[in-house]
């Protein structure tokens, strides 16, 4: 019975902390939202950060240790999400996905799924102008004891360019919140192939709620 109430407490917390997060992330979504940002992209934007957390929490539940994830599994199954929202898109965007077996916290799988989230929406934006194809490629390594994580795109480094420009955008500000959270590193540069996004972090076994984001 104790157990039970336990493991009862534990789900109440999480889904407390981030029905906090989603509000905070539509909260931001609105006060960046400039002119040029349409009804429709507003929307599609906030509804593809809640599935972002909502797929973590999915994949949690069904699981048998309620800590951690299979972060492998949860970005084939992220992925498969985002072709469905954009498979009526004029752009035809392929996703390559090159991922080992890894587990994460759900303190990191969170704020990591939410980086991973915004890269691709950036690059799905922004890294294809004018171009009828392209295609994104994901991957996910463990190198010594950190958790490498590569987002390439075969644009024409628009994404970058945009990505750098947009300095005071929601996107970057939740970047740079992110991987402050998970006290990692994230770099990116432009090559003749297109735009390279790498996130480099080294996973901790830490319990409880999940932190706050915010």
């Amino acid at each position: 019975m104790e157990e039970k109430e336990v493991l009862l407490s534990e789900i109440h917390h999480r889904v407390k902390n981030n029905l906090a997060i989603i509000s905070a992330l539509l909260e931001l979504n609105l006060y960046h939202k400039d002119e040029e940002t349409t009804i429709e992209e507003f929307v599609h934007s906030s509804q593809m950060r809640i599935k972002a957390i909502a797929e973590v929490h999915e994949m949690l539940y069904q699981s048998d240790q309620f800590t951690q994830i299979s972060f492998n599994e949860y970005i084939e199954r992220l992925v498969r999400k985002i072709q469905e929202l954009v498979k009526n898109q004029e752009q035809e965007i392929r996703f390559i996905t090159e991922v080992e077996d890894i587990d994460l916290n759900i303190n990191q799988a969170i704020p990591v799924g939410l980086m991973i989230d915004e890269l691709l929406m950036n690059s799905m934006k922004f890294g294809f102008n004018g171009r009828s194809k392209g295609q994104i490629k994901i991957g996910l390594d463990k190198q010594g004891d950190d958790v490498l994580i590569t987002l390439e795109d075969n644009g024409d480094g628009s994404s970058i360019k945009t990505y750098q420009e947009r300095s005071t955008s929601l996107g970057k500000t939740l970047l740079d919140v992110l991987i402050s959270q998970i006290e990692g590193e994230f770099n990116f540069w432009q090559t003749d192939e297109g735009a390279i996004y790498r996130i480099r972090f080294t996973p901790v076994e830490r319990s409880g709620s999940a932190g706050h984001v915010f």
